[in-house]
C-alpha cells in the first residue's frame, strides 16, 4: 500500500512538473512572439525612414542633375552670345581698319595735294624784296645830343626810315604805313605823327638840360610866311654808341 500510494504521488508529481514544464514553454512561445511583433514594430520605422531617405536621396540627385543641365544649357548659351559678341567686335575692327585705311589715303592725297599747290605757289611766286631798310647806325659816334637830336628831325622830315631807325629807343615803334611814331613806357603814352615840311631856316635850338641820366632837348619851329610856330622836345639817353630817343613832344 504505501508502495503504491508512493508511486501515485510521483505520478502526480510528474504530471505537475509536466504541466508546469508546458506552462514554461508555453510562456516563453509567447515572449518569443512578443519579441518578435517588437521587432516588426521597430524595423517597420526603420524601413519607411530608409524609403524616405532614398526618396530625398533621389530627389536631391535629380535636382543637382537638373541644375547641372540648367547650368550646361547657360554655358553653352553664353559661348554663343561670346561667340556672337567675337564675331561682331571681329567684324567692327574690319571696318575701322577700313575705314582708317581710306581716312590715311584721303589724307595723303590732301597732303600730296597741299605740297604740290605750295610748290606750285612758290615756283609762281617770285622772290620778294624786303620792304623796309636795315637799320642804319648815325654817322658820328659819340656826337653831342643837340647834333643826333636835329639829325632824327631831319630824318623824320625826309622820311629816311633807314637813318631814324638808328636813333629810336626800344619803347618805340615806327609805323611806316601811317608815318606814325608809337611810344610806350613813358608817363603819357601816345602817337606821334613824323615831323614834315620844316625848312632849315625855321628850325631853331632852344634849350638842353640834365634829367638824371636823360637829356631834355628843345627845339621851335617857326614859319614866318604862314605864320606857324610850335616847339618840339625830346627826351634823348646815351646808348652804347649814340643817343636814343625815348620821347618825343610836339606842342603846337
Amino acid at each position: 500500500m504505501i508502495y503504491v500510494k508512493i508511486r501515485l504521488s510521483k505520478e502526480k508529481g510528474a504530471k505537475k512538473m509536466k504541466r508546469l514544464i508546458m506552462l514554461i514553454l508555453l510562456m516563453t512561445a509567447l515572449v518569443a512572439c512578443g519579441q518578435e511583433e517588437n521587432v516588426e514594430e521597430n524595423e517597420a520605422p526603420d524601413v519607411e525612414k530608409t524609403e524616405e531617405a532614398e526618396s530625398k536621396t533621389n530627389e536631391e540627385n535629380n535636382a543637382e542633375d537638373e541644375k547641372e543641365t540648367n547650368n550646361e544649357t547657360e554655358n553653352e548659351t553664353t559661348e554663343e552670345k561670346n561667340d556672337q559678341d567675337i564675331s561682331k567686335d571681329s567684324e567692327d575692327n574690319e571696318v575701322h581698319k577700313e575705314n582708317n585705311s581710306k581716312e590715311k589715303n584721303n589724307d595723303s592725297s590732301k597732303d600730296k595735294s597741299e605740297e604740290q599747290n605750295s610748290n606750285n605757289e612758290t615756283v609762281e611766286k617770285p622772290a620778294e624784296k624786303p620792304s623796309e631798310k636795315p637799320e642804319k647806325e648815325p654817322a658820328e659816334k659819340n656826337e653831342k645830343v643837340e647834333v643826333a637830336t636835329e639829325n632824327i628831325i631831319w630824318a623824320q622830315n625826309d622820311r629816311d626810315y633807314a637813318t631814324l631807325k638808328g636813333y629810336l629807343g626800344q619803347n618805340i615803334t615806327l609805323d611806316e604805313k601811317n608815318n606814325l611814331l608809337k611810344i610806350t613806357n613813358v608817363d603819357y603814352p601816345h602817337e606821334a605823327e613824323l615831323l614834315e615840311g620844316i625848312k632849315k631856316e625855321n628850325l631853331e635850338h632852344r634849350f638842353t638840360e640834365e634829367k638824371g641820366n636823360d637829356r631834355i632837348v628843345g627845339f621851335a619851329v617857326t614859319d614866318y610866311e604862314t605864320e606857324l610856330s610850335y616847339t618840339i622836345d625830346f627826351t634823348m639817353r646815351v646808348g652804347k654808341d649814340s643817343w636814343k630817343m625815348l620821347n618825343m613832344q610836339i606842342n603846337k
